[in-house]
């Protein structure tokens, strides 16, 4: 479980990098060049534990679908039970320390979502966190 948080964290760090100069985390996004290659390897980098990775955003609005690896139903009900019993508030407060460099730079409030699905596409744990 650490593991997919740590992955979420890097993405974050990602895309602060990513966001300099723009008025919004899109405009910045599609402005530099290296935003889409740093992604994708962050991509490939979810991808060699065994999960699939896709990042969209929208105007201040960074969405990251996680996708997990084929498993037990037994094994996704202590997966869903996991994130249930997470202290989302260490998760958030993570966001916003990844966004800390970046505040002054983009107008607005930066809001990360996270959704982790099974790999039948279910949802089984979404989070999401205003940076200010």
């Amino acid at each position: 479980m650490k593991k997919l948080v740590s992955l979420l964290l890097v993405a974050v760090m990602s895309l602060s990098l990513m966001a300099c100069g723009g008025r919004t985390l899109e405009d910045a996004f599609n402005a530099d060049p290296n935003s889409k290659t740093a992604m994708e390897q962050l991509r490939n980098s979810v991808k060699e534990s065994g999960m699939d990775m896709s990042v969209d955003i929208k105007g201040n609005t960074a969405t990251y679908t996680i996708t997990l690896p084929a498993m037990s139903e037994e094994q996704l009900e202590m997966v869903k039970d996991n994130f249930a019993n997470m202290d989302t508030t260490e998760m958030t407060n993570e966001f916003s320390t990844g966004f800390d460099q970046i505040r002054d730079q983009i107008d607005g409030t930066v809001t990360v979502v996270a959704i982790y699905e099974s790999a039948e596409g279910e949802e089984i744990f979404k989070v999401e966190a205003e940076v200010k």
